[in-house]
């Protein structure tokens, strides 16, 4: 009984164990800053998926956002598909390489540079505010100094901006006037607009939850196989104990029988001349039954 409930026991240690591994956290994107980590929260739970959760990694310039995405019990590919819908949005961004400093490159350039980085995510973080938008990158030129250059370039900029709507609630010439206001001495002609439309890829809300509920049968059939097992081999044990257990009580059952049995047959076989006599007969019997 003890071996049946050790069994029993260990079969439902194998379960809690293998529930424990299945409550694990998918990391679905790592940023550099909290206010993608939080559009990419938004893009997603507006898709559908709700366990989402942030929290810092790294410390100092390292120190970084990670998102994550719980699965729960037996999940269905929820992982794959959450990066596909960011993929669709264009997230996460591609980081930037930092601007060097030092050597060849002044301090004013480097302002400059920043400057112009700023300007573009500005005018980037608007586009995507518009109703429909799933994707917008621009390229910006500053305009040059006229008073180092004899024949400076106006400042310009290219607009890509991908929308999931059947029809643009936007038109060309509202793109031009709000990125012209966004880049200093930029006309609106000078802003070249690409409008395109893309729907995002559908999620499969319901092949996800057949191969959940694939895995749950898969998970309780492992389990009951493994519990099965456990249980024969403990009753095979058990049945081996008791075997040998019979097994000694019939060798102590025939022992006591061949004692009296020997006492009688000296008793009765002694021959004249070698006679046992009654006295020498009981002390050999006792010999023998002891």
């Amino acid at each position: 009984m003890k071996t049946v409930t050790r069994a029993a026991a260990l079969s439902a240690l194998l379960a809690a164990a293998l529930l424990t591994a299945g409550c694990g956290q998918t990391t679905i994107a790592t940023v550099s800053t909290e206010t993608e980590a939080i559009e990419i929260i938004d893009v997603l739970r507006e898709s559908g998926f709700e366990d989402l959760e942030k929290h810092e990694v790294g410390e100092g310039e390292q120190r970084r956002w990670a998102v994550e995405l719980d699965e729960g019990l037996f999940g269905g590919d929820d992982a794959a598909h959450a990066l596909q819908r960011l993929r669709d949005y264009g997230l996460p961004r591609q980081e930037e390489e930092p601007i060097p400093e030092g050597g060849f490159v002044t301090s004013e350039a480097v302002q400059k540079a920043q400057e112009r980085r700023r300007i573009r995510a500005d005018i980037e973080r608007q586009l995507r505010a518009l109703p429909g938008v799933t994707v917008a990158l621009v390229t910006v030129v500053m305009p040059q100094d006229p008073t180092l250059e004899l024949n400076p370039y106006p400042a310009s900029a290219s607009v890509v901006v991908v929308h999931k709507e059947q029809t643009a609630p936007f038109t060309e010439q509202q793109i031009q006037n709000l990125v012209s206001k966004g880049v200093p001495k930029l006309k609106p002609e000078d802003v070249s607009v690409t409008i395109s439309q893309q729907q995002p890829r559908p999620i499969p809300r319901r092949e996800m939850n057949a191969r959940r509920l694939n895995n749950l049968l898969l998970f309780v059939c492992a389990v009951v196989i493994f519990g099965l097992g456990v249980l024969v081999a403990a009753l095979l044990v058990q049945a081996r104990r008791q075997r040998a257990r019979i097994a000694e009580l019939t060798s102590a059952a025939e022992e006591e029988e061949e004692g009296p049995a020997a006492v009688e047959s000296a008793a009765t076989t002694a021959a004249p001349g070698g006679e046992l006599t009654a006295d020498a007969a009981g002390a050999r019997g006792r010999e023998l039954t002891s």
